[in-house]
């Protein structure tokens, strides 16, 4: 096994239109040099799904490669307005619309909806098939309520401690990963307390995502680089690394940040 493949990865959408791949060992590989998307999703069946930007307000597809975005396969999704793709580890995948419908849709081109419009403002699904939703349901307080349902029955439960947030992204075994209202990290459980994975009080990320093998964390920072003016791109393994010991990929442009492995 390569140095590559014992490590972690994620994929990247640079602010070039670049889909790039990134371990934590630092290599990086270009995978494509002018890629148009508003969503990128990758499960441990290892099929990528992407939402191209559309050419025009009735042009509504995804589309998914298994070859790690070598050669890609249009799905048409009627005339939805999609906002966000999510793979399962089972090769289909979810849509949530910009009305906060979620739909199931299958590479044959089947389109089943799932939850009706003004359900969901984020989701992701973890390897194992857990979905997660930030709900449109708002707490007093500030934020928006998360819940959790599996594939087999589709309904919506809160997990511990009710949370609220703004981004989520899953890892393995269903913990969730959120960035709070205070745009920090923190990780919640389907049954247990969770925690902060940044400092408390302390702006950290404007997105996340969390590779669906290793677990591996990363964020789009809220800081950007002096002079560049670009975001950063960060991770940290709570299983290997030093406790919130997060690190900088450097000469990175994030946009768009996916789970890996």
């Amino acid at each position: 096994m390569t140095q590559s493949e014992q490590s972690s990865f994620v994929w990247v959408v640079t602010k070039h239109d670049e889909l790039v791949k990134i371990w934590t060992n630092g290599k990086t590989e270009v995978i494509s040099d002018s890629i148009k998307v508003t969503s990128i999703s990758f499960n441990v069946d290892e099929t990528l799904w992407i939402v191209p930007k559309s050419s025009g307000p009735m042009e509504s597809h995804v589309s998914y490669s298994e070859d790690e975005g070598k050669n890609w396969v249009r799905v048409n999704t009627l005339d939805l307005q999609i906002a966000k793709v999510s793979a399962t580890h089972i090769g289909s995948c979810f849509i949530l619309t910009l009305q906060g419908a979620i739909y199931l849709v299958q590479k044959t081109g089947e389109v089943k909806q799932i939850f009706d419009d003004e359900t969901a403002h984020d989701m992701a699904v973890s390897p194992e098939g857990y979905i997660w939703i930030i709900s449109r349901i708002s707490k007093e307080g500030g934020g928006n309520l998360v819940f959790w349902c599996a594939l087999d029955n589709y309904v919506l439960q809160p997990p511990y401690g009710q949370p609220v947030a703004k981004r989520i992204s899953v890892g393995p075994e269903g913990t969730a990963r959120i960035v709070t209202i205070g745009d920090e990290v923190a990780s919640i459980y389907l049954n247990r307390m969770g925690g902060l994975e940044t400092p408390g009080g302390e702006a950290f990320a404007k997105d996340i995502a969390t590779s669906c093998m290793s677990n591996t964390i990363w964020a789009i920072s809220v800081d950007k680089i002096k002079k560049k003016k670009y975001h950063k791109l960060k991770f940290w393994n709570p299983d290997s690394d030093a406790f919130m010991q997060w690190h900088t990929v450097p000469d990175v442009e994030p946009v768009i940040v996916a789970s890996g492995n």
